[in-house]
């Protein structure tokens, strides 16, 4: 179904991340980026007697670092003799042709575009790539809340970022948003091996995919794999309750977010378990020193000098992001505390 224009005051987050990027103003030139592709699993169409195998794709050389954003996005592509669907094609076309060619080189059978792309997140690392590799006959799907965010925001976000980064690619990319709507009770179709699953944690509306036979998670941000959550445009105690919905599915393969990783196989990474650890003890830790300290009547001013998490001091992203963090889930933790002496007064 077509989405009818969706007016909405753009929020903290859509500022806070182009501030991030505008320290980038005088990047040095974009060089192409490069993928390290790996299949992790593989299972019989359930239509036909042909297979279908799926893959994760992550950058490795830090071609979004040179965009100011520290954390890569990580790719699923799912091809067999007569489809391909891709979820979250990337930032703009210098990346998405890179993606795109660095699956063909293993992959014989890929289309030339993809029939169903994905994007899990209103985020423009994740989805400005759209055009780039869609055509008349692409479908492009997201929950309902993402395609109304990006129908609103990525017209001034790709503006602010181009002529902040004087970046040409960024300009020249086409804003192509999603046309169909994806929800847990109509799933994806001519998919329907996967459940699609969403949450309101890490951002407005956090798509997930699952895979229960080859116990395949697609995360997106929810998972932070050796890096610090970022809760600009989250709740964390919604994330808190999210993880452990996730975790209750006991996947055997969790495909998050994370820095860039140079010749390390989602396949051989930790067990699902200690990839979920990193992302849900930050939370609880975070959650916890906020609380206690909003309750002793601290500063929401001085707490994120003071509040401090050691044990993760040295996790990709913690400098940058947990003062950020701090603030949030005290305004959170605030309005909480506030709720409940509301109604306990009446």
């Amino acid at each position: 179904m077509m989405f009818a224009n969706f007016h909405r005051t753009l929020n903290f987050s859509l500022f806070a991340w182009l501030a991030t990027f505008s320290v980038f103003a005088n990047a040095t030139p974009m060089t192409a980026a490069q993928f390290h592709v790996e299949r992790i699993g593989q299972y019989q169409h359930p239509n036909t007697a042909g297979e279908r195998k799926v893959y994760v794709l992550q950058e490795t050389k830090g071609y979004l670092q040179k965009l100011g954003q520290e954390i890569g996005v990580r790719s699923l592509a799912i091809v067999d003799d007569s489809s391909f669907l891709l979820v979250d094609p990337g930032p703009d076309a210098r990346y998405t042709q890179a993606l795109i060619s660095a699956l063909r080189k293993i992959e014989p059978r890929l289309k030339n575009h993809p029939d169903v792309i994905i994007n899990s997140v209103a985020r423009p690392e994740h989805a400005l790539g759209n055009s780039t590799v869609s055509n008349t006959q692409t479908k492009i799907y997201a929950t309902y809340i993402t395609q109304a965010n990006m129908v609103e925001r990525c017209p001034n976000c790709r503006k602010r970022l181009s002529e902040s980064l004087n970046n040409s690619e960024l300009a020249k990319t086409a804003i192509q948003t999603p046309e169909f709507v994806i929800d847990k009770s109509v799933g994806i179709p001519n998919y329907p091996e996967w459940q699609v699953l969403e949450f309101q944690a890490r951002t407005e509306s956090d798509l997930v995919l699952w895979h229960p036979q080859l116990q395949i998670l697609f995360a997106g941000g929810l998972i932070s794999h050796e890096s610090i959550p970022d809760l600009i445009d989250g709740s964390v105690l919604k994330w808190q309750a999210a993880l452990q919905n996730l975790k209750q599915l006991n996947p055997r393969v969790i495909i998050g977010t994370g820095p860039y990783l140079r010749n390390i196989k989602i396949n051989q990474a930790k067990s699902s378990a200690d990839q979920l650890k990193l992302t849900s003890d930050y939370l609880n830790e975070l959650e916890a020193i906020v609380r206690k300290d909003f309750l002793a009547g601290g500063n929401e001013a001085d707490a994120d000098k003071c509040l401090n998490l050691e044990q993760f001091a040295k996790v990709k992203g913690y400098k940058k992001l947990h003062p950020l963090n701090i603030q949030r889930v005290w305004r959170e933790i605030e309005t909480q505390e506030m709720n409940k002496s509301s109604i306990s007064s009446n």
